[in-house]
């Protein structure tokens, strides 16, 4: 019996994510079905079953993909200075925070669905866990270094700075750059305040923040 090659199962596996992700963007999670990712695939549903039991293992596979970008974008964080400066610099959607899947519009899809799907749920918590874990990590770490005061709770802070940076986000759907701009040295400034350090004068701070935008989705089936 001949042996599965590695390289082209991961290979197949990336063609079946990458088409989707594609299909999830274009008719929603829901929208969806698995004929559609086999058409975008060019594969058969056969073939696709091979490497993933059903629409819930892949958004597994993407949310795990996902993990592992987020530990590499915190770790980019623990490099760039000071927590607070790094973690302010990434809110410019000029940064660089990696490849992730479940992004944009498509997040919304994901979290409604994780909210009736227990598997869906269960790959999305662990994707923001991770997260979380990770940023009270680098908490924790400037605390020791004097940069952030001993008294902070790492792991309240971590879930407080990342509820607010995905609410900054959400409202991308509703206002448009000159408006979040606009909020954007408060949102500076209540970082800082979160950190429990004294808020710094807001320079360039006016500047458009990372945010997730609608896309229009088309009825391609």
């Amino acid at each position: 019996m001949r042996k599965a090659d590695p390289d082209n199962t991961e290979l197949r596996k990336r063609q079946i994510l990458d088409a989707a992700l594609a299909c999830f963007r274009a008719k929603g999670f829901a929208g969806a079905s698995i004929g559609d990712i086999c058409k975008a695939a060019g594969m058969s549903p056969g073939h696709l079953y091979h490497y993933f039991g059903s629409k819930d293992e892949i958004v597994t596979a993407i949310a795990s993909q996902d993990r592992a970008q987020a530990t590499a974008t915190l770790q980019a964080l623990g490099e760039n200075g000071p927590l607070a400066e790094a973690i302010l610099n990434a809110l410019d959607p000029e940064f660089e925070l990696g490849d992730y899947g479940i992004d944009g519009s498509l997040a919304f899809d994901v979290f409604a669905e994780a909210s009736r799907n227990p598997a869906v749920a269960q790959s999305v918590s662990s994707l923001y866990r991770n997260v979380n874990a990770g940023l009270a990590a680098l908490i924790r770490r400037e605390q020791a270094s004097g940069r952030i005061p001993a008294e902070i709770d790492p792991e309240g802070t971590a879930l407080a700075i990342t509820a607010l940076v995905e609410g900054i986000g959400v409202m991308g759907i509703s206002h448009d750059e000159n408006e979040l701009a606009a909020a954007a040295p408060a949102v500076r400034r209540a970082i800082q305040a979160i950190l429990g350090l004294e808020p710094t004068a807001d320079g360039d701070a006016r500047k458009p923040l990372r945010t997730r935008r609608a896309t229009v989705r088309t009825n391609t089936g």
